[in-house]
């Protein structure tokens, strides 16, 4: 009797060791589902994730793909129900993680980094390039460690951003990619740009759109001129000195005309209207944000212009618009960084506006979630609104050069009859 008890204590002390590894090596999908409703959508997909991320690491066995196939059909979107039924299909296909298995876990990272699940798309990003020197892929290696830059930037992470960016510079220089080492200079200047390193981040994204254009480029050229027109915006806002707003609209209208690529053109978009706000062009702004927000398929694309739209509510003095951005804000599950800028943003307006009864619980937020992300552009406004002191905005010029003006003009022709639907309504966080 006694070997049979210790026969079970061994099995649970391994079964109790096997879950502790699930636990450390899938950490993001674990506390996710700690956090949901079990039979919940969001829960059930989750659940289905970690199974196959399991499979795919050799914890589980492909016999146990069948757990999986009941729960597929409960998934929505059916977007996120194929690109899980195109995992499964590969696992059970394949005795071996191969090529093929990994583009398609690929593919669902991609659009859990659009639908603004960063730590779930790194998660997965992460165990692809540990796998993609192995069945000789290694040459795609630098593209994901940028989009694993960009996750962990999202996260308000820069050390582990910056450790991704560097290894995605090896792996370029490894192979040899012209394209690849451009989009990782840009990744490397974004790091840059978020410690304040402004001097270093400009001269990385003079260089990636030199050689853009050397390549003939034009979505690099974009992406190049884009983050080098913010990275200067950026630093203006952080130094109070504003002089350098028609280069930032020059770069913006460069990167505009150069690029073909709708997602790349709705953040151009979001980062125009703030620079014409910046300029005094705020019917121009008003615009270019609505138009992103009504149109964009990105969720963070239409968070940010959300947030935009609140912002230059304020500036117009526009209570109507505040109260409508505010309400359609209010219980989105929007990324930390978003969502601090967001609660700072409804505490300058509650100051403007006079709304004093609710300006303490935003700023309250505002600060908690700064602090925990290191956001000190955030802390800096709380610390101002706090004080009842408006934070910094830079005061228009007051002759704007005629060539911006004229693609102010181009912009509200574009876009001014574009209808505005409302973001879906999210369910409000608790504990945030």
């Amino acid at each position: 009797m006694s070997s049979r008890w210790d026969d079970l204590a061994r099995r649970r002390r391994v079964f109790d060791a096997e879950q502790r590894i699930v636990a450390a090596r899938h950490r993001p999908l674990v506390n996710a589902l700690a956090s949901l409703r079990p039979g919940s959508k969001m829960y059930t997909r989750t659940a289905v994730l970690l199974l196959l991320c399991q499979v795919l690491e050799g914890q589980r066995s492909r016999d146990q793909l069948d757990d999986a196939r009941p729960l597929l059909a409960e998934v929505t979107p059916k977007l996120e129900r194929d690109l899980l039924s195109a995992m499964l299909s590969a696992l059970a296909a394949s005795l071996v993680v191969d090529a093929a298995t990994l583009r398609v876990f690929e593919a669902y990272a991609d659009y859990a980094r659009a639908d603004g699940r960063y730590e779930i798309a790194n998660h997965v990003y992460r165990m692809i390039v540990d796998r993609l020197p192995r069945v000789g892929e290694s040459v795609r290696l630098a593209s994901i460690y940028l989009n694993m830059t960009t996750c962990r930037r999202a996260l308000s992470n820069n050390d582990a951003a910056w450790a991704a960016c560097q290894a995605g510079l090896l792996a370029e220089q490894l192979h040899r990619s012209p394209a690849a080492r451009i989009s990782l200079l840009i990744a490397h200047a974004k790091v840059q740009e978020a410690e304040r390193r402004y001097p270093e981040a400009e001269e990385a994204l003079k260089e990636a759109l030199t050689a853009a254009d050397q390549l003939s480029d034009n979505l690099l050229a974009a992406r190049a001129a884009h983050d080098w027109a913010v990275t200067i915006d950026e630093e203006a806002r952080a130094t109070r000195n504003p002089a350098r707003l028609t280069e930032v609209l020059t770069l913006l209208q460069r990167a505009w005309q150069s690029s073909s690529d709708a997602h790349w053109r709705m953040r151009i978009l979001n980062d125009v209207g703030r620079a014409f706000a910046s300029m005094g062009l705020y019917d121009a702004a008003r615009i270019a944000f609505r138009y992103v927000y009504a149109s964009a398929r990105e969720k963070d694309a239409r968070w940010v212009a959300a947030i935009n739209l609140q912002d230059l509510s304020i500036l117009m003095n526009r209570p109507d618009l505040f109260d409508e951005m505010r309400e359609a804000l209010a219980g989105q599950r929007m990324p930390d960084h978003l969502r601090a800028a967001q609660a700072a943003s409804v505490a300058e307006g509650c100051l403007h506006f006079g709304y004093t009864s609710e300006m303490a619980a935003a700023l309250k937020r505002a600060q908690r979630i700064a602090r925990r992300i290191n956001y000190d552009t955030v802390l800096e406004d709380v610390a101002s609104l706090a004080q009842g002191i408006m934070p910094y905005r830079p005061t228009p010029p007051t002759v704007v050069p005629p060539d911006i003006l004229q693609f102010a003009r181009s912009i509200v022709i574009m876009y001014a009859t574009t209808a505005t639907p409302r973001l879906p309504r999210g369910r409000r966080r608790r504990n945030s």
